[in-house]
């Protein structure tokens, strides 16, 4: 059921891009296209949708696997975007830069929570 869900927000991130890619969205709603053009609005999008991403995905993975599929997810993304229009560019870097941090930051809180339960060594947060 899991790798259900991971799969289903995969093709729905894609499909999402090329959605937008495609202008639809934008030439029908004039809230919609001042949104999208906001950087701010980006990032929050990136860090909620890759940061849910890595979420799902961190319930039973190893830190590796998280990070590496959530920026090949990313990469998949990006590249639908600029498909036929333009090469891999520095505002695909930044979006993966971005990506990254929505990732390491789930991971930093599943090991704090970890931490607290006393599953990092074995040994309670006051015993090392």
């Amino acid at each position: 059921m899991r790798h259900l869900l991971l799969l289903a927000w995969s093709v729905a991130l894609c499909a999402g891009a090329a959605f937008v890619r495609l202008g639809y969205p934008q030439r029908h709603s004039r809230l919609f296209s001042e949104v999208l053009a906001a950087e701010s609005a980006h990032v929050i999008a990136h860090l909620g949708l890759y940061g849910t991403f890595a979420a799902l995905l961190a319930v039973r993975s190893p830190p590796w696997r998280v990070l590496g599929l959530t920026l090949g997810l990313g990469v998949a993304q990006e590249l639908v975007q600029v498909a036929g229009r333009r090469e891999f560019g520095s505002p695909e870097w930044f979006d993966l830069a971005v990506d990254s941090a929505a990732a390491t930051l789930v991971l930093v809180g599943c090991a704090i929570g970890r931490a607290r339960r006393g599953h990092v060594t074995g040994m309670r947060p006051h015993e090392g």
